[in-house]
């Protein structure tokens, strides 16, 4: 059910990425058979990725990512809001040991539903706003290009994040 939906989404224009598991930021071989599970299962190639808890390590993740994947969205903090690489817009990351760019673009992701929900609970209000307030400056730009995440499990009953969601959606 969840392969045809996937297949669906893609269908209907949408992209569909890899949000490879927390060790495989540092593992190749691991992130490699994540892609090649997903590949099989919906009978197509994934060329974007997304780390779990946006982890990235620095000497290892970047040159992984631009061995399998030509997009990244995993440059963002996983407990607050902003801009990690300091860009609202897609780029190249460099390759400092290679003196050039790597062969991936990185989307900066900005927003994550913990920043809000996890760490800044005893102010969800006021983090809410600020993430909302972020959106609607970012909108203004005329080559912006961010990344917000939310895990679909906080968009059920038990936890009601998917108000805040739909409202940074609707301001984009």
């Amino acid at each position: 059910k969840l392969q045809d939906q996937l297949r669906s989404l893609s269908s209907d224009g949408h992209q569909i990425g890899l949000h490879g598991s927390f060790n495989s930021a540092i593992d190749t071989d691991l992130l490699g058979r994540e892609k090649e599970t997903l590949e099989k299962a919906l009978g197509m190639e994934v060329n974007k990725t997304r780390q779990h808890w946006l982890r990235f390590e620095e000497a290892v993740t970047p040159q992984i990512h631009a061995e399998l994947f030509e997009e990244d969205a995993t440059l963002g903090w996983n407990d607050k809001m902003g801009y990690r690489a300091g860009v609202a817009s897609q780029y190249q990351p460099y390759d400092h040991e290679a003196e050039r760019p790597f062969n991936y673009m990185e989307t900066p992701t900005i927003i994550m539903d913990s920043n809000i929900y996890d760490y800044g609970a005893k102010d969800v209000k006021s983090q809410s706003h600020k993430a909302l307030g972020m959106i609607e400056e970012i909108s203004k730009l005329k080559s912006a290009h961010v990344a917000i995440s939310w895990h679909p499990r906080v968009c059920s009953s038990d936890y009601n994040w998917h108000p805040t969601y739909e409202q940074l959606i609707k301001a984009a």
